[in-house]
């Protein structure tokens, strides 16, 4: 059976592989498709048209994708650090220890808060002004793990985190 040559270990690393592109996938679209309201599409009077609803529908389905999938990734990360299997992660204390306590985990549970919040807005989104608002949320979240770097820590690299931050952000637009 092929199952059986699978290790706990390997399904780990699918899962945090899996969950990542996702994320990252649904994230970019996320992104692209909030731009595209906000800049590349004709307004009435800063209000969305009618065939802009097409678009914020999309965004809408890939900022709840981008959520979800972020959400997996904070499971499957913390599953990495700790080197155990999925279900040994899934305790509530276990979880709450890693994105409150562990930068890292702040960091992402920042990204996915954000997520969440662009996902819930979008649909309610009716101006011009307040895309481009949820625009400037999912990038600043999708930013929010660059934090997490080696560099953050430093006081004299705060130059090589703000290139990071525009670097990894005209990426994504």
């Amino acid at each position: 059976m092929v199952v059986s040559y699978i290790t706990s270990d390997k399904l780990v690393e699918l899962f945090l592989i899996i969950s990542k592109f996702l994320y990252l996938l649904s994230a970019t679209l996320t992104i692209g498709f909030l731009l595209a309201i906000s800049f590349f599409t004709k307004n009435q009077n800063g209000l969305l048209r009618n065939e802009n609803l097409n678009l914020r529908k999309k965004a809408a389905i890939t900022a709840w994708s981008w959520s979800v999938s972020s959400a997996l990734f904070i499971v499957a990360t913390l599953a990495s650090v700790l080197d155990v299997g999925i279900g040994s992660v899934l305790d509530l204390t276990m979880l709450r220890s890693f994105v409150t306590q562990i930068s890292l985990g702040k960091f992402l549970a920042l990204q996915t808060l954000g997520a969440i919040i662009v996902a819930i807005a979008i649909n309610r989104t009716r101006r011009i002004s307040y895309a481009t608002l949820l625009l400037l949320i999912a990038l600043s979240s999708l930013a929010a793990p660059i934090f997490e770097s080696h560099s953050a820590s430093g006081g004299s690299h705060l130059v090589a985190i703000g290139t990071l931050i525009v670097h990894v952000s005209a990426l994504l637009s």
